[in-house]
């Protein structure tokens, strides 16, 4: 799925200049959340994160991970988001999940994309890849 062909998109675009979020403070244009993930569709192609992989999103709920989510969603990934509040957690989720990559943000920073020893595989993920379409993994 494109960003591009969904309603999603549509809205973002039709309202580019009005504000989309405002964290910390801080508004955030619809122009820039699709600036950024652009922006993140050209770093998750060069880190070769492919569709279907699974992927950790640690980061707290900023413009740039939403905009990095929103980016993996698009691209077909099964993502796993984890806050800070759960890093206590961190090695038995990235386990249970068997994520293969993580990718770690510090507000709307980049500090790392690492490859996981996941092998992402599970029925649950063999059917999302199948039908081609992105998965989102919870922990409580």
């Amino acid at each position: 799925m494109r960003l591009s062909d969904s309603f999603l998109f549509r809205i973002f675009e039709k309202n580019r200049d009005d504000p989309a979020i405002i964290w910390r403070g801080q508004t955030y244009s619809y122009a820039w959340l699709l600036d950024c993930i652009s922006d993140w569709r050209q770093k998750l192609a060069e880190g070769e994160i492919d569709r279907g992989s699974v992927v950790t999103l640690e980061a707290e709920y900023s413009p740039g991970a939403i905009a990095l989510f929103l980016a993996l969603l698009e691209r077909g990934c099964i993502i796993v988001p984890l806050t800070m509040a759960a890093l206590s957690q961190r090695d038995v989720f990235c386990t249970v999940a068997k994520a293969q990559v993580s990718i770690v943000l510090n507000g709307n920073e980049l500090v790392e994309i690492s490859s996981l020893s996941g092998d992402g595989q599970h029925p649950y993920y063999d059917t999302l890849r199948r039908q081609g379409h992105p998965g989102l993994i919870l922990f409580t």
